[in-house]
């Protein structure tokens, strides 16, 4: 047994600033970099901008993301930390040569763990699906000529093709509308040769407002599908009964055409109301994420129908910084799912330190990256100064985050594609609340963790938490960072 005994001394001597571990910088657009240079483009070219978020096959193993500079857009495809140029805007297209790839791609696309990928573009005047298994080129769609699933002579719209999604055996998926059709019925998810949900027809189970409504249209950000291609979501908006066509609509989350949280109606033991549902994600294993604010203020997170993180609560177990809207309109900025299971939460917290009050958090366990952390790109050294909604994914054993810069006087600098190794060690030990300081609450966090038998407390990784874990975490905390 031990006694709840520390000496002032230790504390003192270990108190200060923990050394974040600094994450791999892949991709930048910060002029001069070595980082900025586009893969075989032209002597100088540089990024200017990459897309909105990154995105990962369903097993981690392959990434693609868009970007470009002034010259042309561009798609980078990569393995861990290694990539390359898969295809420019000013490339011939490679299933109609007679036309470059176009600058209209847009910032979405889908990569499968065999290396295909997908992306939507015009080309000749049609907006097109094409497709690459990594050696052949295809058009899974194409404006105007490809007929929805199912309805004869009900064809595509050429200026509605979106949203590319693509399973693991190659069929590829996106949004569209047919202008064959009524305004009521025409807006449908396809995936391969399946219509999954169609607006008037589909109607939702387990609808939380106990009614039949049907899907009014389908929220285009939100369309993902697993990769083995057996689940697939959407955030939809339900047209309430009797108030056809116009009248309150109710946005929903719908897996495998299930509705899981309702706005205007509460989630959970909540008694108010959802006001907003926003940025749902799919992991390529199936599981669904998504933030949510109630009526009242409340922002929480939910996954698979459990809330994991919300606004007045710890950061991880254990933590004592609470999540925290502080001066902004929502808590959370980040909810996506790996391939194990796991998970990532970003928000905003209490931290006096406005300078490092937001987080991205592992599993609920453990700081993967905070606003405030150093990154060093060819000697120099930059911050963090946020993180850019929703723009993280997992790799197998690694997680890409999007970032933007600033350099030591505080100015903006650009932004940053970011890889952070979850199998390596952490640089400090001793922060175990990741505030980014070593001090009492580590300690007595440490001893919480010690009295329950958590595993974060077997220090020495010999599988029992005994007092060789005590005095380990002892040495490291005096040691500080």
């Amino acid at each position: 047994m031990f006694k709840r005994v520390i000496a002032p001394a230790i504390l003192a001597s270990a108190a200060g600033l923990a050394v974040a571990q600094e994450p791999t910088v892949l991709i930048t657009t910060v002029p001069g970099l070595s980082t900025s240079a586009i893969p075989g483009g032209a002597p100088g070219e540089e990024f200017s901008n990459f897309a909105e978020r990154p995105f990962a096959s369903p097993s981690g193993n392959y990434w693609i993301v868009k970007g470009g500079s002034n010259a042309a857009q561009t798609y980078t495809v990569g393995q861990g930390t290694a990539f390359g140029t898969a295809l420019r805007g000013d490339d011939p297209a490679p299933w109609n040569p007679a036309f470059n790839v176009g600058t209209t791609f847009i910032n979405d696309v889908a990569i499968n763990d065999n290396g295909g990928w997908n992306f939507i573009t015009t080309v000749n005047n049609a907006t097109t699906l094409a497709r690459t298994d990594g050696t052949d080129w295809f058009v899974d769609a194409e404006g105007e000529i490809t007929q929805v699933p199912g309805l004869p002579n009900v064809f595509v719209s050429n200026v509605f093709i979106q949203k590319p999604v693509l399973t693991n055996d190659g069929r590829s998926g996106y949004t569209t509308l047919s202008l064959d059709l009524p305004a009521a019925t025409r807006n449908f998810l396809i995936l391969g040769d399946q219509v999954l949900s169609q607006s008037g027809v589909n109607i939702p189970t387990n609808q939380p407002s106990g009614e039949q409504d049907t899907i009014k249209a389908n929220a285009v950000s939100a369309f993902a599908v697993s990769g083995d291609g057996n689940t697939w979501m959407t955030e939809a908006r339900l047209r309430i009964q009797n108030q056809f066509p116009s009248g309150t609509q109710l946005r929903t989350v719908v897996v495998n055409n299930d509705a899981k949280m309702q706005s205007l109606h509460p989630f959970g033991a909540f008694t108010s109301p959802i006001e907003r549902i926003h940025n749902t994600t799919l992991s390529g294993v199936g599981d669904w994420l998504a933030r949510a604010s109630n009526a009242d203020g409340h922002d929480y997170v939910v996954r698979n129908g459990d809330i994991i993180a919300e606004r007045g609560t710890p950061i991880f177990d254990g933590a004592t910084e609470l999540f925290d809207d502080g001066p902004f309109a929502d808590t959370f900025f980040v909810n996506v799912g790996g391939p194990d299971g796991d998970y990532l939460v970003g928000g905003t917290t209490d931290n006096a330190d406005t300078a490092r009050n937001s987080v991205v958090v592992l599993n609920n366990e453990r700081v993967i990256a905070r606003r405030g952390d150093s990154v060093t790109i060819d000697g120099q050294t930059f911050s963090i100064s946020s993180f850019s909604n929703n723009r993280a994914v997992f790799l197998d054993d690694a997680v890409l985050i999007d970032a933007n810069l600033s350099d030591a006087g505080g100015t903006f600098v650009g932004s940053a594609l970011l890889h952070y190794d979850l199998e390596a060690a952490p640089t400090c030990p001793a922060d175990l609340n990741g505030d980014g300081v070593i001090d009492a609450d580590d300690f007595f966090l440490f001893l919480s963790l010690f009295a329950s038998g958590d595993s974060r407390a077997d220090i020495n990784g010999d599988g029992v938490i005994d007092a060789d874990d005590f005095f380990g975490y002892l040495a490291l905390f005096a040691a500080g960072c």
